[in-house]
């Protein structure tokens, strides 16, 4: 499985907070752990979040054959009209 490859701190760190989460909403039952818990664990499995941009793993391979070129034209307005 491709997802459960190249485990790095981030990702170690989203599954530990993510279980310990989950264990708090067991003794507790806030709703919030819950859901704070499934975000955490979907992240760590899947590896997408937040960092995921900085690691280059949101690359996008859109190519525009529409290039369009502007230049910069300098506005001499003090010019000398002799």
């Amino acid at each position: 499985m491709k997802c459960l490859k190249k485990w790095d701190s981030n990702r170690l760190l989203k599954l530990v907070l993510g279980l310990l989460l989950g264990g708090a909403y067991v003794f507790s039952g806030e709703v919030f752990y819950l859901g704070f818990s499934i975000f955490l664990l979907v992240q760590a499995v899947l590896n997408f979040g937040c960092s995921a941009c900085a690691n280059n793993n949101c690359t996008t391979d859109v190519k525009s054959e529409n290039k369009n070129q502007y230049g910069i034209k300098k506005l001499d307005i003090y010019k000398n009209d002799k």
